[in-house]
């Protein structure tokens, strides 16, 4: 099921099946003048069944939304071999229950998708790119909750914290002083006309007590040196530890700083190595433990550090998973975050779409009493 079915862009909306991958979508967008806001870093390969699975959204969805918000209805098969439609051909819609929320993050538990009408967005016509470093991390986190407290939305504002920052120096020129304690990446999309003045108010926001330096990127190749920096990190990681534990919490902004101090705790109380990044924005801190999958010990003490980083992320009134998805290694985390009356209702809507348990059975919520 590898169709783009149908671009329209008098209606913004496009028709396409699961199996397309986020990079061949786009592509065929960008020739209608339009995009689809949802871009994962593995978009070149990560189809929009996947996107549409595990509600994954990217550095975008600071601005844009995440899948939910860009998805308009579905088509599905449930457990029971039976066709349904939900959502909508328009921007607005009340009839009924909000099945295509319901199915969008379900990781297939409640019906296959087989088709999705998406909400498409006009590409910008310009953009800015900004690097601002920080002596800590409280400076860094400090900027975000100014950046996302004033009028102009970045469309990406990406966090590094100084592990992060020490791990890809082999393999990016960051010509950074060893002081800088964490980093964020900026972008600021939208008309021509006023960009520098809205990418000059993003950077006065971001000006905050503890700031060591903002550079704004003047050409392509100066935009594809910064963010070399932050796409260096996958690599640097893979080459520190055999294995890294990546989740995907969220957080309330102005408690990011929290968030990373506990962790750095946790890291010496446990003594495994994390380290942190993510999409600053909204909260959603990749959180990685690198453990070497061959010593017990160290895979014992990384799986009670992990245990303590949930509650500590639960403690600061964030959630166990931003896109990523639960599945099973999360799975049986789940009842820290959700009460029981919740949960029972969430496994009565599973029974009634698989009462068979033949749609990816056991996995995304703990088994029932």
């Amino acid at each position: 099921m590898t169709q783009i079915l149908e671009i329209d862009p008098a209606n913004r909306l496009a028709r396409v099946e699961p199996g397309v991958t986020n990079q061949q979508l786009q592509l065929a967008l960008a020739e209608h003048g339009f995009f689809w806001p949802p871009d994962p870093s593995s978009a070149a390969v990560c189809t929009l069944g996947g996107n549409l699975a595990y509600n994954s959204a990217g550095p975008r969805a600071v601005k844009y939304g995440t899948v939910r918000e860009n998805t308009l209805g579905l088509r599905a098969v449930t457990g029971l071999g039976e066709e349904i439609r939900a959502g909508v051909m328009t921007t607005k819609g009340v009839v009924g229950y909000d099945l295509t929320r319901l199915l969008i993050g379900s990781e297939g538990t409640l019906a296959i998708i087989t088709e999705a009408i998406l909400k498409l967005t006009p590409l910008p016509e310009a953009k800015r790119t900004l690097r601002a470093t920080y002596r800590d991390i409280h400076a860094a986190a400090a900027a975000v909750s100014a950046i996302m407290a004033q009028p102009i939305t970045p469309c990406a504002l990406e966090f590094m914290d100084g592990a992060s920052i020490e791990m890809v120096r082999d393999f990016s020129d960051l010509q950074l002083d060893d002081g800088i304690g964490a980093l964020l990446m900026i972008e600021v999309d939208g008309p021509e006309y006023g960009l520098d003045r809205s990418t000059a108010a993003v950077e006065q926001a971001a000006r905050v007590e503890g700031v060591v330096d903002i550079y704004r990127a003047k050409t392509k190749e100066e935009v594809a040196a910064l963010w070399k920096t932050r796409k260096a990190l996958s690599p640097a990681l893979r080459t520190v530890a055999p294995k890294k534990i990546n989740e995907d919490v969220v957080v309330p902004v102005s408690r990011i700083p929290m968030l990373i101090s506990g962790l750095e705790q946790l890291a010496e109380q446990y003594q495994i190595r994390i380290v942190n990044f993510g999409h600053a924005g909204n909260g959603n801190i990749h959180v990685n433990l690198l453990v070497n999958p061959d010593d017990p010990d160290e895979m014992q003490r990384a799986a009670e550090c992990l245990s303590d980083a949930f509650d500590l992320v639960l403690k600061l009134d964030g959630t166990l998973s931003g896109e990523h998805g639960v599945g099973l290694e999360k799975r049986d985390f789940v009842n820290r975050e959700i009460d029981p009356v919740t949960l029972r209702l969430m496994h009565d809507i599973r029974r009634q779409f698989d009462p068979n348990n033949i749609l990816n059975p056991g996995k995304g919520l703990p088994e029932s009493d």
